[in-house]
């Protein structure tokens, strides 16, 4: 390949890779700081909330999700909980009844999915007297505290929050460790910190708490399969923030086996990338010509959202560069062969702080020697969903 090429080449990869490495370090050095645990809300008046929880197909393992909701520590009269079985072929509404759990069933084959599930339920509920919505995923369940923390949050006029996300079944193999340390980058060292600055958190699609006022003034109408990433940016367009709330977990079961993972991030990768080609850079070039910081933020989540993706981006950075300097062997063949190695060691440092924040025993270490095998898998499908192989549609991640 001709020199010229191969330095072309080496500014494409390098500037955009560097950029988003500083951008989670900066975040990542930011989390250092101490998190103070929030108060819980004792007062008599505490706000009636509904948890809407979106099931399809869930019959045999939403019991547990449905008691978890029972010992939520939250006077009963002041939370009810509503399961939308959405087009069930199933006992999925049999198993929610025979708890004594409202149950709305939906059917429309040519409307499916989440985001449809929870337009038909807000819709209804907003007629009645709730206060403030939690939507739940089906598998998954809340801190006993959750609603007591959420409801003083409120008190202190928050209006749309989001839980810690956390993996359940962390050391259940190799694959649901790797997405585990992924998670806990997410929370700890990316979405803590943007909250207390002040910047773009993302709804994660389980776990989001939305006062009633805000589903009335901004209608739920984000039908994608990144529905809750679609959702984020129409709230921070019309002016709404995201806060983050650490010390409430929604802990759900994340994939065991390799099926489970195709199936789950072949979705949310090829619905990442829509968002990057229409909204992203979009957003980085509104952003800095309006000179508003948060819209640039906007950009910058979506592109970030993507590990895998930001992994093949350094590695073809760094097989550029390497060749750059095989071919030349100059000073600036040099210095971006240097610099590429430099953003490859921030990154790898970046991974191990986040299983360092997970933690390390002699279990999860057989583990992490086995990680490299699912990240292969993750930046398969990372480069799938770039190329537009991935599923289109809406598939159901298979349940272990």
């Amino acid at each position: 390949m001709d020199v010229l090429v191969l330095r072309g080449l080496s500014w494409m990869l390098l500037v955009p890779a560097a950029g988003l490495v500083l951008y989670n370090m900066t975040l990542a050095l930011l989390s250092l700081r101490r998190e103070h645990p929030g108060p819980l809300a004792t007062s008599s008046e505490l706000p009636r909330f509904v948890l809407v929880m979106p099931a399809h197909d869930e019959g045999s393992t939403i019991a547990s999700a449905l008691e978890a909701c029972a010992r939520l520590d939250y006077p009963e009269d002041r939370y009810q909980l509503l399961v939308v079985a959405d087009n069930c072929s199933d006992d999925t509404a049999a198993v929610v009844r025979a708890h004594g759990i409202r149950c709305w069933d939906r059917h429309d084959r040519e409307r499916r999915g989440k985001g449809y599930a929870l337009r038909f339920a807000f819709d209804q509920l907003l007629e009645e007297d709730f206060d403030a919505f939690v939507v739940l995923d089906a598998d998954c369940w809340l801190d006993p505290h959750a609603l007591r923390r959420f409801a003083a949050e409120l008190s202190e006029g928050r209006r749309v929050l989001q839980a810690k996300y956390v993996v359940s079944n962390p050391d259940a193999t190799p694959v649901s460790y790797v997405v585990a340390v992924g998670n806990e980058i997410e929370n700890s060292l990316y979405y803590r910190p943007k909250s207390e600055l002040g910047w773009v958190v993302s709804l994660r699609g389980t776990g989001m708490v939305f006062v009633a006022e805000v589903l009335r003034e901004h209608p739920w109408g984000s039908f994608s399969i990144v529905e809750d990433l679609d959702y984020t940016l129409g709230l921070y367009r019309a002016g709404e923030t995201v806060t983050f709330v650490p010390d409430v977990k929604v802990h759900s079961p994340f994939p065991e086996t390799a099926e489970q993972l195709r199936v789950q991030r072949e979705r949310w990768a090829g619905g990442n990338v829509q968002m990057t080609k229409g909204s992203a850079l979009r957003l980085l070039a509104e952003g800095v010509v309006r000179g508003r910081w948060l819209i640039v933020d906007m950009g910058l989540t979506i592109l970030s959202q993507s590990r895998p993706l930001l992994i093949v981006v350094l590695g073809a950075g760094l097989a550029v560069t390497a060749g750059g300097w095989w071919r030349a062997g100059d000073l600036f063949a040099s210095r971006a062969l240097a610099a590429s190695l430099s953003l490859n060691l921030a990154f790898l440092a970046y991974l191990g702080w986040g299983v360092a924040r997970l933690g390390l025993n002699r279990h999860r270490a057989l583990l992490l020697l086995r990680a490299p095998v699912v990240l292969v898998r993750l930046v398969i499908i990372a480069l799938r969903g770039a190329l537009g192989t991935t599923a289109r549609g809406w598939e159901r991640t298979p349940r272990g």
